[in-house]
């Protein structure tokens, strides 16, 4: 884990290895790869990881962070039913953009396999059905659209027969749809 100095030097060093897993995969990140990528020296990053176990879950805490981050962006102040997951819809199934946003999906899908970041994964998992159970949806509908939104970035990610954008985007429709008429639907229920 991250200790102490720096927080510009542990920035290169997490955007170098983030950079790294996007490109080439989990396989080839390594603390001497990161380093060269970075331009520091190995003493810079073992001073702030002990070991390639304590930056793969840093790495992959960063990816999360991020990811939620642009969650939060996305759904903005809005709090109303549902908000959360249409939110969560749109930053999956979001054509993979140049740069950061992509490198981060890339780094949560190659890093989910590694066990080292098992109970973060387990804690992300776990954070990210209970905010769609929870969102004033019905949660068995809520939970669909979430695994579909996640099983679409999961194949993309890993490269296996990606969709079309304009299939991507009907998708994500058919997703916001699902919400809009159980919606109706549970209205409709309460006023009968």
């Amino acid at each position: 884990m991250a200790k102490g100095g720096s927080e510009q030097t542990i920035r290169n060093l997490l955007d170098a290895g983030r950079d790294l897993v996007a490109e080439h995969g989990a396989a080839r990140l390594t603390l001497d790869a990161v380093v060269k990528r970075a331009g520091m020296s190995k003493g810079a990053i073992l001073y702030h990881f002990k070991t390639k176990d304590d930056l793969t879950r840093q790495l992959f805490q960063d990816a999360v962070d991020a990811f939620d981050a642009r969650v939060a962006e996305k759904r903005g102040n809005d709090r109303s039913p549902g908000s959360y997951t249409r939110a969560y819809i749109a930053v999956t199934t979001a054509p993979h953009a140049a740069g950061s946003a992509a490198a981060e999906r890339s780094v949560i899908s190659a890093l989910a396999a590694d066990g080292v970041v098992g109970a973060i994964l387990e804690q992300t998992l776990a954070n990210w059905s209970s905010q769609v159970e929870n969102d004033g949806l019905d949660p068995a509908l809520a939970q669909l659209v979430r695994l579909a939104a996640d099983g679409l970035w999961m194949m993309e990610a890993a490269g296996a027969n990606p969709v079309s954008a304009g299939l991507r985007q009907d998708v994500s429709a058919h997703m916001l749809r699902l919400i809009d008429a159980s919606q109706s639907a549970q209205g409709q229920g309460s006023t009968d």
